[in-house]
């Protein structure tokens, strides 16, 4: 989907009528910066956060320490999981997952399950 200059501007205008000029500057940054990334440790291969920090320190990437391939990590964007944490799946329950791709919510529903429940 494309959004003509035109549409922009009105949205640019409206932003700066209710935020402000500065507030409406740093929305527009924050917008176009580049977003952030986590590593969450695959609790299901029994992979801790601690044991995920101590691989990285030692080792210089995820790739070299074939932490990704192995699976014993995925990269997932910090609100994704803040989704999971709220949800708060426990063993033995039913989720139906409405989330979009790549999948990166489930398998951390998945890994909260810890095979003993349903994810759907």
């Amino acid at each position: 989907m494309k959004i003509s200059w035109h549409a922009n501007q009105r949205m640019v205008r409206r932003w700066i009528k209710y935020l402000g000029f500065e507030e409406a500057m740093r929305l527009m940054n924050w917008n176009n910066s580049d977003p952030s990334f986590s590593l969450r440790a695959n609790s299901m291969k029994g992979f801790t956060r601690a044991d995920l920090v101590e691989r990285l320190t030692i080792l210089k990437t995820c790739i070299q320490a074939r932490l990704l391939k192995d699976g014993l990590c995925s990269v997932q964007d910090e609100s994704a999981g803040l989704v999971v944490s709220v949800v708060d799946p426990q063993s033995g329950e039913t989720i139906v997952d409405c989330c979009a791709a790549p999948g990166g919510k489930t398998l951390f529903m998945a890994s909260c399950l810890r095979g003993k429940g349903d994810l759907q």
